[in-house]
């Protein structure tokens, strides 16, 4: 304030001990109760009429933590995303993103018309000071609406360990806090973490709820850097140990290079587009199915690098020089497949190859993140490969040391 400003009786505000009280112990309480506070990120959303409602920066699994209806027997989120039987993959995307739309419907249904949505986020700059740094209110069904886009937009395979340290699949979107570990984080012991500052605070954490915050709550377009980012993450799995931590990579860069390509109006399923001719697409397809070969040759336990691994983050860069190398190291490969196997494979490869438009696959560029959806999508269809109807597992395509070899 200024002495030459003139301020007005009914400008002036004070607030009371009492009062003050009361307001920081109500922001207290909500945050304990429905807020997200870790290493520097302090957000909290309700509903104006206190009813539960799912949280914006959640996975698919959180959002169905917690059925609305009350009425009726709440089955396990897990059961209702997964069903019952959790080692059938289905080919689409259908049948987890209707769970989360009845989800969705169900919370909606308890809405009032005046609904609205309340999203605060703070921050301390020091010791005994708060600071409000984001402040939104929007109606409830456009709010419920908008996380329903985000899911549907970005819907992918995703994995992760349940309360049980079981191994579950799912398909949605990771939650914020598991997407900024996939885009910057690195592995450390196994697990993918993120560095903290003296403060304690992690600033990439804080940054990406920040970035994403709005393209969930208000439907607003993603960051295209952090696509870029998460792809070249995916496109390098030599910087992880562990097949685990490298498949949230992956898949956290095909939700959101799903996602870029959807906001331009073009739409990638999981399902595998075997009649789609992207440049990127195929070569991702011909790289997937280097490296079901190789893999088909691994003894039992066996763990080791292969080919399209060690040379997927150059492929992506120059693919056609460099998938000369790759076909020619696994030709040792191909060649110890039994016969069936072996021309099953090549008729694959032919067939991608004359997928190509004319010069598409000569061309001297860069592939860019439509290769990483080919290369997942053919990965998915080769690992539950059929033959006669009969699911045939990597180690029953190699063949036996026969008189032919000899």
């Amino acid at each position: 304030m200024t002495k030459d400003k003139n301020i007005g009786y009914n400008e002036a505000l004070s607030v009371g001990y009492e009062t003050s009280q009361k307001i920081h112990n109500a922001l207290k309480w909500i945050i304990r109760r429905q807020g997200f506070i870790r290493d520097g990120v302090c957000l909290v959303t309700w509903e104006s009429t206190l009813k539960e409602l799912p949280q914006f920066y959640e996975s698919a699994v959180g959002l169905l933590a917690a059925l609305p209806n009350k009425d009726e027997p709440l089955q396990d989120s897990e059961d209702v995303l997964f069903g019952e039987n959790e080692a059938v993959h289905t080919d689409t995307n259908y049948a987890s993103a209707r769970d989360l739309n009845l989800a969705i419907d169900g919370y909606a249904k308890n809405i009032e018309n005046t609904s609205h949505m309340v999203i605060l986020a703070l921050d301390s700059a020091s010791r005994g000071r708060l600071a409000m740094t984001y402040y939104r209110e929007l109606e409830t069904s456009a709010y419920l609406r908008n996380i329903r886009q985000w899911q549907e937009s970005c819907c992918w395979r995703q994995e992760y360990f349940d309360k049980d340290k079981r191994y579950r699949h799912y398909e949605g979107i990771d939650s914020i806090k598991e997407i900024a570990k996939a885009v910057y984080g690195t592995e450390t012991e196994k697990i993918l973490t993120l560095p903290l500052n003296s403060d304690g605070k992690c600033p990439l954490l804080v940054s990406t709820f920040d970035r994403l915050r709005s393209c969930i709550i208000d439907g607003a377009s993603i960051p295209p850097d952090i696509v870029r980012t998460a792809a070249m993450k995916a496109s390098n799995p030599l910087a992880y140990d562990k097949d685990f931590n490298y498949l949230r990579v992956l898949h956290t860069a095909c939700s959101f290079i799903k996602k870029y390509y959807w906001e331009k109006g073009v739409i990638f399923n999981m399902v595998l587009d075997e009649l789609c001719t992207d440049r990127s697409y195929l070569f991702g397809r011909l790289l997937a199915v280097a490296e079901k070969i190789e893999r088909c040759t691994f003894d039992k336990g066996e763990t080791r690098i292969t080919n399209a691994e060690r040379y997927m983050r150059q492929f992506s860069q120059t693919p056609l020089r460099t998938w000369k190398t790759i076909r020619r190291n696994t030709q040792i490969y191909l060649n110890r497949l039994k016969p069936g196997s072996r021309e099953y494979y090549k008729e694959l490869y032919g067939k991608i190859e004359g997928q190509f438009e004319p010069g598409c696959f000569e061309a001297k560029k860069a592939l860019d993140g439509r290769f990483l959806l080919g290369y997942d999508c053919q990965r998915e269809v080769l690992k539950f490969r059929k033959k006669d109807n009969i699911i045939v597992s990597d180690e029953e395509e190699i063949n036996t040391i026969s008189e032919e070899e000899e």
